[in-house]
């Protein structure tokens, strides 16, 4: 199931089987079904391997029922794992007050998180 799933969606960039076993009953309730891992260290740094800035985004699911989750990231360009750049869309949104038009570049995941 994680091969074929590689292999039709090239956006994702790798599927790490979740065993909740292998926790305790009470760890289990602190793990978020959605992390970002920003891509910086406990100082604010990046990483020296280059100078773009790479975020991680996990998803969990310990239900027994498959999870859909919506995931929308703004204002960057995003790459699959051959460095192809995803296509992305526009969302845009108008100040009442002065009519201002605010576009943003977004790029949206709907993810179906099957249970473990």
């Amino acid at each position: 199931m994680y091969d074929e799933a590689l292999r039709r969606h090239r956006w994702l960039l790798g599927i790490e089987r979740f065993d909740p076993s292998e926790y305790h009953s009470e760890d289990l309730e602190c793990i978020p079904e959605i992390g970002l891992d920003d891509g910086e260290d406990d100082t604010g740094m990046m990483g020296d391997d280059d100078d773009q800035k790479r975020m991680t985004l996990t998803l969990t699911n310990i239900k027994d029922v498959t999870n859909i989750c919506f995931v929308t990231v703004w204002d960057v360009d995003l790459t699959d794992g051959e460095g192809n750049i995803l296509q992305c869309g526009w969302n845009e949104t108008t100040q009442h007050r002065d009519c201002k038009v605010t576009r943003r570049k977004c790029t949206t995941f709907i993810v179906l998180c099957p249970p473990c």
